[in-house]
């Protein structure tokens, strides 16, 4: 369950693309994290796009800066129903204050991607530097506009094991 291996993570890799706070299943995959006790210290910001491209620099800080949950959308009605509800029970105002939370690793990923330093101190090769046997690399499939960009380590007692979570 999604709860489950996100209880597990140790670290948090959020590739961080134009859409990933328009999508309510890569909201809800934050916002759990958090609240089941993910530090912002354990959270690797990754920008998806090109070194130099201030406007979309800008763009990914201002959606995270401004993030409101309601604005939110899920491709399948049924999850945007089921994902809604849990918003309601966990509190509008709360999903936004965590979600605006990670805005400080928004803007210093974005910074390092401005000044072309994302590929040696962000990436993805490095991010999981030392994460241990069994840690989960990146993906480059499903990396785009159209999916949520969310991957977890996690390690369990005696063995690491990794969890992606990753919606459409």
């Amino acid at each position: 369950s999604l709860p489950g291996r996100l209880a597990r993570a140790r670290q948090l890799l959020v590739l961080l693309g134009p859409t990933v706070v328009d999508r309510l299943w890569c909201v809800i995959e934050l916002y759990v994290w958090r609240v089941l006790g993910g530090q912002m210290e354990d959270v690797v910001v990754l920008p998806i796009g090109a070194p130099g491209d201030s406007r979309a620099t800008a763009s990914v800080i201002a959606s995270v800066d401004a993030f409101h949950v309601m604005h939110c959308a899920a491709t399948r009605e049924e999850d945007a129903l089921r994902i809604v509800h849990a918003v309601e029970l966990a509190g509008v105002s709360r999903v936004n204050d965590v979600i605006r939370a990670f805005l400080p690793a928004v803007r210093a990923a974005c910074a390092r991607l401005e000044s072309g330093g994302a590929q040696d101190a962000g990436s993805p090769a490095r991010a999981m530097h030392g994460a241990g046997a069994g840690a989960a690399a990146p993906s480059s499939a499903g990396v785009g506009t159209n999916q949520c960009q969310c991957q977890a380590r996690a390690a369990e007692e005696g063995r690491a094991g990794a969890s992606q979570t990753a919606a459409s």
